[in-house]
């Protein structure tokens, strides 16, 4: 289960040079196709953006636009750069046929909404309907949005597109779709459209779909095949919010089972869980911090490990400061596993996240005390030898939170903290949690 989602960024994003040198997502092979509204010239502000004026950056060498319609030329777009506007009723851009573009592909799209008004409007998608879907439902506020499954069934999530402007970027793999905006994840789902792509529609529905045309402006479009690499999608980053000067947050993300998701909680999975309640406990509370909440209830480490390859691995790289705290274990010892092996469990979880995001810092934690019915002394004994073991060597860690030393925590029959199953907290108790986590995570910067 999972909250607000969001990513983080390597050293040196916000830059768009890499080694001293000015970088261009067209230097790169995994770039199919680009489209810059900077190089559109011999238009006047307000003129018409006719097919041949927008043109393939990429290395492809696509040419210009297939079709263009009602398009109109900005000079001054977001952060007073050129931008190409779309009225919201018959304008649209299709870009000509390239090579086909199989899942896993990458599409990076620059642009600003105009209207706060409308609902269910596209500004991306494959050449046909619900093939590689972005898109506003401005019903009650501004969301993004991405068919699932191709069907047309879309899952709408996000807030109000307040900023100048957006990066959106969309992973398709096939297997699951990520929707992101300025570097927060607004909806990850499984499925999402797997057929392969030959062009790409700006402004509507790859149908042409009457009803569905957004009105917005559109700066940079920036499609990508599987062969990017993550470092190569933080170039891509860097270059476009240096270039339209936009700003990032922050990205805890507690990996861990039930105690993580928060059960026994007045919200579990949300604000009363003690990655909800850490938000506002650091420096900058939620408007510098996204908070993941990837707590599974039931999961032993090995277990949490395999949901951090699939859902959390894949979203690091592009947040300023990036936390992972991964907490677990009780389950492993209340299934019958040592206190040593679950030690070990733990050392591979914190080494295959190092391994997959270099630049996060990492959080490890003792196991507190339960005490329900199914806990026995020889359980309790490898607690207190997991514990040990953690106090005595979390070099494996960046931080370190001994939980299990607050004495708020060592008596689950204190219903002051502990839920009444002797093994969950209540509110207080994760808030404990969250007060203990909040110092290390600050230190971090």
């Amino acid at each position: 289960m999972f909250s607000t989602l969001g990513y983080k960024l390597f050293p040196g994003f916000g830059s768009n040079t890499q080694g001293g040198a000015s970088f261009s997502p067209g230097s790169l092979t995994a770039v199919k196709y680009w489209l810059n509204a900077g190089t559109i010239t011999g238009v006047s502000d307000g003129g018409a953006v006719t097919a041949a004026k927008w043109v393939d950056q990429s290395l492809s060498a696509n040419g210009a636009l297939a079709a263009a319609t009602a398009l109109t030329y900005r000079a001054s777009g977001p952060n007073s750069k050129p931008t190409v506007e779309f009225d919201g009723s018959t304008s649209l851009a299709t870009s000509p046929t390239f090579a086909s573009l199989n899942t896993p592909r990458r599409i990076f799209c620059v642009f600003k909404n105009l209207d706060n008004t409308q609902g269910s409007k596209y500004f991306l998608d494959g050449q046909a309907t619900n093939t590689n879907v972005m898109a506003l439902d401005g019903s009650n506020s501004i969301f993004w949005g991405f068919d699932s499954d191709g069907s047309g069934n879309h899952k709408w999530q996000g807030g109000e597109l307040t900023n100048p402007a957006y990066v959106a970027d969309g992973l398709y793999n096939g297997a699951s779709t990520t929707i992101t905006s300025n570097n927060e994840i607004l909806i990850t789902n499984s499925g999402g459209p797997s057929a392969a792509i030959t062009a790409i529609t700006l402004g509507a529905p790859g149908g042409h779909n009457a009803g569905f045309f957004a009105h917005i402006q559109i700066s940079e479009l920036i499609v990508c095949d599987s062969t990017l690499t993550g470092p190569q999608a933080t170039q891509i980053y860097g270059y476009l919010y240096a270039k339209y000067a936009l700003t990032t947050k922050k990205l805890f993300i507690g990996d861990g089972d039930s105690l993580t998701f928060g059960t026994g909680s007045s919200v579990p999975g949300g604000s009363s869980a003690y990655p909800g309640q850490l938000q506002l406990l650091l420096a900058g509370g939620a408007t510098t911090w996204i908070i993941q909440n990837q707590g599974s209830a039931g999961t032993t480490i090995s277990q949490i490990d395999s949901n951090a390859a699939a859902l959390t691995d894949p979203i690091c790289g592009y947040y300023t400061r990036t936390v992972i705290a991964g907490w677990g274990g009780t389950n492993d010892l209340g299934n019958g596993s040592t206190g040593a092996a679950t030690y070990t469990a733990l050392q591979t979880y914190f080494a295959n996240r190092r391994a997959s995001n270099a630049s996060s810092k990492l959080v490890a934690m003792t196991i507190i005390a339960r005490g329900d019915g199914s806990w026995t002394g020889a359980m309790e004994t490898e607690r207190l030898a997991f514990n040990t073991s953690l106090r005595n060597n979390h070099a494996f860690a960046d931080g370190f939170v001994d939980l299990a030393n607050d004495t708020r925590l060592q008596t689950p029959s204190n219903t002051t903290y502990y839920a009444g199953d002797q093994l969950h907290l209540v509110d207080a108790g994760y808030g404990v949690v969250a007060s203990l986590m909040q110092p290390v995570i600050d230190a971090f910067g």
